[in-house]
This record gives C-alpha cells, sequence and structure tokens, in this order.
C-alpha cells in the first residue's frame, strides 16, 4: 500500500510499499501525469485571470 508521510519539518515522502517495479513505474506515472493535471489546470486559471484583469484595464481607457 502507498502511503504519504510528513516530516515534522512539513517535507512529505512517500512509502511505496511492497510494489513491485511494475506497481512502482505505473503509480510513478499515475502521480506524474496527476501532478501534470494540476499543473495545467493552474496554469489556465493564471491565464484566465490575466486576460480577465487585462480587459477591465482596456474597459476602464
Amino acid at each position: 500500500m502507498m502511503e504519504l508521510h510528513t516530516n515534522p519539518d512539513g517535507t512529505t515522502w512517500m512509502d511505496w510499499g511492497d510494489s513491485n517495479p511494475e506497481e512502482f513505474t505505473n503509480r510513478v506515472y499515475n502521480l506524474l501525469h496527476a501532478l501534470l493535471e494540476d499543473q495545467f489546470e493552474c496554469k489556465l486559471k493564471m491565464t484566465r485571470n490575466l486576460e480577465a484583469e487585462e480587459r477591465r484595464r482596456n474597459e476602464k481607457k
């Protein structure tokens, strides 16, 4: 079983348990995929916010 642990200083580490190499690779791939999706969503929201801010500035002119 995969577990996420947090150290007293706030850093985290994963315990991958008794995964075989294929399971480990699959879990890493899924984790990276999820992180990239989150990054894309964040970038998309930032872009939309910047575009909306630019429109507001242009409307005031």
